[in-house]
């Protein structure tokens, strides 16, 4: 989505994202593929710059499209500024879980390319924290990608999901998955290629929905990115996805 907003806007920065939601799993079978757009409306003036409305877009083999998520990107002549952070470390108890105690088919899902959680170093009922390995190059995911490197940090957006998911696992006995974020803000140009520091704190229980804060920091504690108002729907029937995570075993059973 910020690629999206930037295309048509040289020279800008990408601040933030706002509003994100998921409207729309996108639902693939074996070997089906799908052809995925960013759709970018006029954008806002606003004192900070302008506010680009972005939908992600498939093609339907029938025709038409439909929209999967949504959000409005915020692009400005420089870098936003970082507030003071909200969540230190040391916030929760001492956890120490490895990347080998979590990447299992009991807690999560993710294939070799997306293992990007080395440590969970904090849990308790409040929040959870992580450290994390930064994403490789864009070509090594993307053929022909448009930029040689990330505008924002895609493994550590992941690593603040798949968090959840092991938080929601351990405190409320269910899998999770993310369904929108109320602001996302980057402070950093580049991310550090080594390891980042992400805290998460629960801020608000309502029946299925789970609300949370998180922070991502650098080696020497400086505040790279922040996500305000994650949510995620817990949901005990995922167990089997996520136990199942492979598309073939999964249309077998």
């Amino acid at each position: 989505m910020a690629h999206g907003a930037m295309h048509g806007h040289p020279g800008m920065v990408f601040n933030r994202l706002v509003d994100f939601s998921v409207l729309k799993g996108i639902i693939l079978n074996e070997e089906e593929s799908v052809n995925l757009s960013v759709k970018a409306m006029p954008p806002v003036k606003t004192e900070s710059g302008i506010l680009v409305p972005v939908q992600l877009v498939s093609q339907q083999a029938a025709g038409g499209s439909r929209v999967h998520a949504r959000a409005q990107v915020q692009l400005g002549n420089s870098v936003a500024k970082p507030d003071a952070p909200q969540i230190s470390a040391g916030s929760f108890q001492p956890d120490g879980r490895t990347r080998e105690d979590i990447y299992t088919p009991e807690f999560l899902f993710h294939g070799a390319d997306l293992e990007g959680l080395q440590q969970i170093t904090e849990s308790d009922a409040h929040g959870i924290a992580a450290t994390v390995t930064p994403a490789p190059k864009p070509s090594r995911w993307i053929n022909e990608p448009l930029r040689q490197t990330w505008i924002t940090e895609p493994m550590m957006l992941d690593c603040c999901f798949q968090m959840m998911i092991l938080w929601s696992l351990q405190h409320q006995g269910a899998h999770s998955l993310p369904t929108g974020i109320g602001k996302f803000q980057q402070f950093v140009r580049r991310f550090p290629q080594e390891a980042i520091t992400i805290r998460s704190r629960i801020t608000s229980i309502k029946k299925q929905l789970v609300r949370a804060n998180m922070e991502c920091f650098d080696s020497k504690g400086n505040l790279l990115a922040s996500l305000e108002g994650y949510e995620c729907v817990l949901d005990s029937s995922l167990k089997t996805a996520f136990t199942h995570n492979r598309l073939g075993e999964l249309l077998q059973t």
